[in-house]
């Protein structure tokens, strides 16, 4: 909005150009110029006039924008606390009426971007419990909200999927308790634990970004049990810091009906999803693996731009490119059920994390563009990088990762697939010696 401003008022910047022109011509001229540089200052006055006059112009204008920015933050602010505190009334309602003794706290934002990654970590979750306990029942509970606004006294267990163990994780991520010692009464359970940074790289997983007040907190935590990660990055950076962790894996990597199911490769490519990246910095990136996809596939092949979260001006940018190339968009954001078009879906490439991991859940080879320290710590884990490419080459965005996905890409069609036998296989075992042996001895009442 401001670049369209300062196009439209182009002539207050040529005209201001000229104004220092023209009043360093008149502090040069000599004292024989007296007529001439009478001329100028009457010129330099002029401008000052017409200057002041623009500015309080751009002024008013840009006051105004900044109002209408304030009012509509304001009214999005006052819709969000409307829905969370109806979500809060409709929890502590089934609190009482089930009396439940367990809690699932989500990362799922309901009312904002819906994003489907978030609602599939705890959906996966919940399935992995259920394998051990079929008659679990829980109340499903925002991250954010405060736990001290709940009903808690039939509450036992509280379930973190997906926690997250960034720095100010408490109270910024989690509000919990005001009070942390009542966490203590309850059986607190993260699992997945996750980690965020803008950065892909090595030096983002760094307990230089921590202070006092998150260490003890995740030593607090750690001192119930060692802390369950989903990258081995996460789980290195924490016992830096002195805090016991250990490597479990992404929870959306494991669905028991696709354990022990074999995996004989992939003959033939009819349909391709590509998911969006975060971030607008990727866009010409994301463009040109959108081109060489189509051109790779032909017409034959269906190409679905998937979305996991809500339209944006990045994703308007992509959309607009995808449909040149004779793509269909289709909107997977809101409850995990969505992703299960990913089961018609025979290859992967993109930039979303979850959506790279919901299709190696589906036995199903994917492509994964590592542009933030989530997907990074995916990918810097031996057992999952297979199929992953940096997005980012040091400080600028990689100029070689479209001809790395090509490659592989072409290589990955000549065996069919095959060499993604490694990453199921890892799964299984995984699932065999960690996932299912924590679930059967975890306390569900």
């Amino acid at each position: 909005m401001l670049n369209k401003i300062f196009s439209r008022k182009y002539p207050y910047l040529k005209l201001l150009i000229r104004f220092f022109q023209v009043e360093k011509t008149v502090l040069n001229m000599s004292k024989k110029s007296d007529e001439k540089a009478d001329k100028l200052n009457k010129e330099l006055l002029t401008m000052k006039k017409k200057l002041s006059s623009l500015e309080k112009g751009y002024k008013k204008e840009f006051n105004t924008l900044k109002d209408n920015l304030d009012i509509y933050d304001g009214r999005v602010n006052l819709l969000t606390n409307a829905l969370a505190l109806s979500d809060r009334e409709k929890v502590n309602e089934k609190l009482a009426s089930t009396k439940c003794k367990n809690i699932v706290l989500t990362t799922y934002p309901t009312y904002t971007t819906g994003n489907v990654g978030d609602a599939m970590i705890t959906d996966a979750f919940v399935k992995l419990i259920k394998e051990h306990n079929e008659n679990f029942e829980y109340v499903r509970v925002f991250r954010g909200e405060s736990l001290d606004k709940l009903d808690m006294q039939h509450v036992k267990n509280i379930f973190a999927p997906g926690f997250s163990v960034s720095p100010n994780t408490y109270p910024k991520n989690y509000k919990l308790f005001a009070e942390t010692n009542k966490l203590k009464n309850f059986n607190f359970v993260p699992f997945g634990c996750s980690y965020q940074h803008f950065v892909p790289q090595n030096s983002s997983f760094s307990k230089e970004f921590y202070d006092d007040n998150s260490i003890e907190f995740l030593k607090d935590l750690s001192g119930v049990a060692p802390i369950p990660c989903r990258d081995r990055k996460i789980t290195e950076m924490l016992m830096s810091m002195g805090i016991d962790a250990f490597y479990v894996g992404d929870l959306v990597l494991f669905d028991p009906e696709y354990i022990n199911t074999g995996y004989f490769g992939n003959k033939e490519i009819k349909k391709v999803a590509f998911t969006i990246q975060h971030k607008a910095k990727y866009c010409e990136q994301s463009k040109s693996i959108l081109t060489m996809l189509r051109q790779k596939f032909g017409s034959d092949v269906k190409i679905f731009v998937t979305l996991h979260g809500a339209h944006s001006a990045i994703t308007k940018k992509v959309i607009a490119h995808a449909k040149t190339l004779d793509m269909e968009i289709v909107e997977l954001f809101g409850e995990s059920e969505n992703l299960s078009f990913y089961d018609d879906v025979d290859l992967h490439v993109g930039y979303r994390l979850h959506g790279h991991i919901s299709v190696l859940r589906r036995r199903k080879p994917s492509i994964l563009l590592v542009e933030d320290a989530r997907a990074f710590g995916f990918s810097a884990t031996s057992e999952t990088s297979y199929g992953c490419f940096q997005a980012m080459d040091g400080n600028k965005v990689s100029e070689k990762a479209l001809e790395e996905v090509q490659l592989f890409l072409e290589e990955s069609l000549e065996s069919e697939f095959k060499d993604y036998q490694k990453v199921f296989d890892f799964i299984d075992t995984q699932y065999n010696e960690v996932i299912y042996p924590y679930f059967s001895k975890l306390v569900v009442n």
